[in-house]
């Protein structure tokens, strides 16, 4: 009943409006999770090039081919390498705004 609802709606903090409103919404189907369209994408760790991605800017810039027989080049500690779509990169350290990256790669992914 609706003491049952008050009281549960006080100890988790919440006025037993919005708990009655949030019933309401469940009952008519219109209290859904919103699609935020995000994914998982396939990963892969590798210190050989891909056959698909470019030359790095280091290699272009001293004209040299990176050979796939090459040792793994040690990376900065915390800094990462995310390949998107058509080989476009972006390089990131550990301090880097989860929100802000989100929004940067959201803009380069576009079609």
């Amino acid at each position: 009943g609706r003491r049952q609802v008050s009281a549960t709606a006080r100890r988790n903090g919440l006025s037993a409006s919005q708990l009655f409103t949030w019933r309401r919404l469940a009952r008519e189907g219109r209290l859904v999770e919103v699609d935020n369209g995000a994914t998982f994408a396939q990963v892969m760790i590798s210190c050989e090039p891909s056959a698909s991605s470019p030359p790095s800017l280091p290699e272009r810039l001293a004209g040299v081919e990176s050979s796939p027989s090459s040792s793994c080049p040690i990376a900065e500690p915390g800094r990462m390498e995310i390949v998107l779509t058509h080989g476009r990169r972006v390089i990131v350290d550990h301090g880097v705004d989860a929100a802000a990256l989100a929004r940067v790669i959201a803009v380069l992914e576009r079609p």
